[in-house]
């Protein structure tokens, strides 16, 4: 009989290594890629596994994977799943459905609001089974009147520094929908970068400074930070003088808007309903938590007027507003992820009376732009 539980000092962390490097193919790319990803991630641990037992042998693993988002100042703690792997001979009976049964409880019981993942176009119907919605979002910007080059710059390859570290925690913290990175995180990056994202790291120079880094992959930014002192019309040039002219960062980042508001630029967005990055709510009372704290304390003040004329009462998920005059119901857990995130409009987390109160609900909840970077997919 098949036993699936969350690994234990009676299982070897090499037995899981060499298990899922065999369902990547063993000796090639993929399979070397996987021992990386495994061995040098911070989540190293038994406790991090789901794994499925044909008595002592290994059948089926999952990988758990402890993070941190920022939402408009608040951590949102969230559980990554990945290495999602059954042995060819056991598939198709339903072991990885009791392997996700059982992360989602580890994770609950752990505390994370969310379980976030990437999910493979093949695998599309499988995950909306366990609650996950699409929260992917893909854009483009391209700069298509590029601006003369009249600085000392350049875009040179790399090592990770103290500066892509220091660059990273002042822009991108800022930025709701974000990855907090610990050191031992980006220890992890410079270790598997190159082989996973396909892409790399190099470091903005100006001059003879180093002033920042960017992460470019098929010739499209994806990542970018870099140092208070520098401007954003100098990094423009520096980025636009290496011929770096598209762009996939995060639609509140400094540089972006920049962009959008200096040049000419075309921008195009794929939004997935299912498949790419999908995620599913754990614990909704850490998200109602996380909701409150972010809630203007005007608004607060205003909820809290009993007897005012016109209130608006707002039930939502336990935490009652009172700003207005008519109800407005919560819908589900689908619409609510979604709206957490920023990656559908706030009105539409509500079933009722949601016309000129709309700008309301939409102040009450969070619009961060979910924007996973390439270098946190692992």
């Amino acid at each position: 009989m098949i036993q699936v539980s969350i690994a234990d000092q009676s299982v070897s962390l090499d037995a899981i290594v060499e298990f899922a490097e065999s369902i990547f193919t063993a000796g090639s790319d993929a399979g070397r890629t996987q021992r990386k990803i495994l061995t040098n991630n911070p989540a190293f641990a038994c406790e991090n596994f789901v794994v499925a037992r044909d008595n002592d042998r290994i059948v089926g693993v999952i990988r758990m994977v402890p993070r941190i988002i920022f939402l408009k100042g608040q951590s949102l703690p969230c559980m990554g799943i990945s290495t999602v792997a059954v042995d060819p001979e056991f598939r198709h009976k339903g072991i990885a459905t009791k392997m996700i049964q059982v992360a989602h409880a580890a994770g609950k019981d752990r505390g994370f609001g969310l379980a976030v993942l990437h999910a493979r176009r093949v695998l599309d119907g499988f995950y909306p089974r366990f609650g996950y919605v699409g929260v992917g979002r893909y854009g483009k910007l391209t700069v298509l009147e590029p601006p003369s080059v009249s600085i000392k710059g350049s875009v040179q390859a790399g090592h990770i520094t103290e500066l892509h570290m220091q660059s990273y925690e002042r822009m991108y913290k800022k930025l709701s929908g974000s990855f907090l990175r610990s050191h031992e995180q980006w220890q992890f990056i410079a270790a598997t970068q190159l082989a996973v994202v396909g892409g790399n790291i190099q470091t903005l120079m100006l001059g003879a400074r180093p002033v920042g880094y960017v992460v470019v992959c098929a010739g499209v930014v994806v990542e970018i930070a870099y140092s208070h002192d520098v401007s954003c019309v100098e990094i423009v040039e520096i980025l636009c003088k290496a011929g770096l002219v598209e762009f996939n960062i995060h639609p509140r980042h400094p540089l972006f808007i920049y962009l959008r508001s200096t040049f000419t630029t075309e921008y195009v967005e794929r939004f997935t309903q299912i498949g790419g990055y999908m995620a599913c709510v754990l614990n909704i009372g850490v998200l109602t938590s996380v909701i409150r704290d972010a809630v203007s304390p005007g608004l607060w003040e205003q909820s809290s007027m009993a007897g005012q004329k016109d209130l608006i009462r707002i039930d939502f998920l336990g935490a009652r507003f009172e700003v207005g005059k008519s109800l407005l119901q919560f819908n589900n857990t689908g619409a609510l992820l979604r709206c957490v995130l920023g990656v559908v409009a706030a009105e539409s987390v509500f079933c009722d009376g949601v016309s000129q109160e709309a700008a309301i609900a939409a102040a009450l909840l969070l619009n961060a732009g979910y924007h996973s970077s390439v270098l946190d997919d692992v």
